[in-house]
């Protein structure tokens, strides 16, 4: 009888952690360390405050920095990617091809949604992705750039 690890699969924390680190690896370059800086700064509280105010206000916020700060864009950007791939487990009813505009496409299909439970389960699995991007993000920045820790 086959077991869990001989499956060729890759599990949901896989594909989590695989985007992740496809996202953040590029910031370990010596080119990226204002953004690495400003990136570690907001990912190391970001899961808890989409648990505290919710995906809809999280993203708000990320939305409201965007324009100014490339952390912020860049972290809505890794956010919109995940909750959009297809390995995501959020059980969207409207299809992702009707959103366009990388500004605003998550809070836009967010606010189309009427079941609260897709909320749910879009705000956990922006917790759970959020938390591999804060792993790796604290597993490049040097210890130079981490203040205030």
């Amino acid at each position: 009888m086959p077991n869990a690890t001989d499956s060729k699969t890759p599990s949901l924390e896989q594909k989590r952690a695989a985007l992740a680190w496809k996202f953040v690896s590029p910031l370990e370059a010596a080119n990226q360390a204002k953004l690495r800086k400003g990136y570690y700064s907001l990912i190391r509280g970001f899961p808890s405050m989409v648990q505290s105010m919710g995906i809809g206000q999280a993203l708000a916020f990320l939305m409201s920095r965007a324009q100014d700060e490339e952390a912020h864009r860049t972290l809505r950007d890794h956010l919109t990617e995940w909750l959009f791939h297809a390995d995501s487990p959020v059980p969207w009813t409207q299809p992702a091809s009707r959103y366009e505009d990388p500004k605003d496409k998550l809070m836009s299909r967010l606010l189309d949604e009427s079941d609260p439970e897709i909320w749910w389960f879009a705000e956990e699995e922006a917790i759970a992705f959020s938390l591999w991007l804060k792993r790796f993000t604290e597993a490049i920045t040097p210890p130079k750039e981490r203040q205030g820790d």
